[in-house]
């Protein structure tokens, strides 16, 4: 529960140091602004439940909360790795800088 408590806390630490400072808020920082915002759904819902079942020793939130437990890091995981894949190409393995991928998008 403490690490859970902890997670929660830093990434919101971090998702309040984006909103301060606007310089920080380019297309790679997205993704820094993806992954805080991602770790306090696990953090708030996914842990919580997985402790809940393992110290009672069976599921007790039914097909529904499973659902919601297990998804919510599904689409976690999901939704960083296109994000990460496509930063990293424009970034380091293009020969167009990576501005222009990201103007051409609006």
């Amino acid at each position: 529960m403490f690490s859970g408590v902890i997670s929660i806390l830093s990434n919101i630490i971090v998702l309040g140091i984006f909103i301060k400072f606007k310089e920080l808020r380019t297309p790679t920082n997205a993704i820094i602004i993806n992954l805080a915002v991602t770790d306090i759904g696990v953090s708030s819902i996914g842990y919580p439940m997985s402790a809940a079942s393992d110290l009672h020793g069976s599921w007790k939130f039914g097909y529904a909360g499973c659902q919601v437990s297990k998804g919510d890091g599904c689409h976690v995981q999901m939704s960083d790795y296109p994000s990460n894949a496509c930063d990293e190409y424009f970034t380091n393995g293009c020969t167009s800088k990576p501005t222009d991928f990201w103007k051409s998008l609006k």
